[in-house]
């Protein structure tokens, strides 16, 4: 357990899903996450995986019964592992919104993994020490607090216990405040290609990194 003020910061459960499902629809809108296009059903199958998989780990911060915030880690290409064991509830979410074969942010997507792989996808099937950070998602007034610098110590030390000592994060271009808050924690920008020209890739290499006392 961890505490900032009143804040606690723990593994996320399954008793989460609801309320991570909830705070991903205030966060993001489809341009940041475009499985959001799928539907609510399949974002909270989603988050339910992420705290079940022994692929996955999640962080909750909480405020009482207030879910300020959360996080989400995949040891490895966490879209590619997702859609392949929730592969009914993705197939659900397209047929419930047939529109999105039309989409051309998604078929741009699925011809782009037909055809090749992206470097960071790669770089986590060549390095087995290497995780991905799949999602952040902070409330809109504890943004700017300082709660995802806390977050993010507990990432890094569930990494380190599990022998994930490389991290990989995309953060799209122009989210100047994520590029920030990214390099403030100690990653470093990479020449790794996203998929997605918008999107840079950062790494942080733990092992290189001083732990928390």
């Amino acid at each position: 357990m961890g505490r900032d003020e009143e804040v606690i910061i723990r593994p996320g459960t399954p008793a989460d899903v609801e309320r991570m499902t909830a705070l991903h629809f205030l966060c993001f809108e489809p341009r940041d996450h475009l499985a959001t296009l799928l539907g609510r059903r399949f974002i909270r199958d989603m988050y339910a995986w992420f705290v079940s998989s022994d692929k996955t780990f999640s962080f909750c911060a909480c405020l009482g019964q207030d879910l300020l915030g959360f996080c989400t880690v995949c040891r490895g290409p966490y879209h590619k592992l997702l859609f392949r064991e929730r592969r009914k509830s993705a197939m659900l979410g397209f047929l419930t919104h047939p529109w999105l074969f039309l989409h051309p942010e998604v078929v741009k997507r699925l011809l782009f993994r037909r055809n090749r792989s992206s470097g960071v996808d790669e770089y986590l099937a060549t390095h087995p020490d290497a995780a991905i950070y799949a999602v952040m998602a902070i409330r809109a007034d504890r943004r700017g607090t300082g709660l995802n610098l806390r977050l993010n110590e507990f990432v890094f030390r569930e990494c380190r216990t599990r022998g994930w000592n490389k991290l990989l994060g995309i953060v799209y271009k122009d989210n100047i405040a994520s590029r920030r808050s990214s390099e403030k924690s100690g990653f470093k920008l990479t020449s790794l290609s996203a998929g997605s020209d918008d999107k840079v890739v950062y790494l942080l290499d733990l092992a290189a990194t001083p732990a928390e006392p």
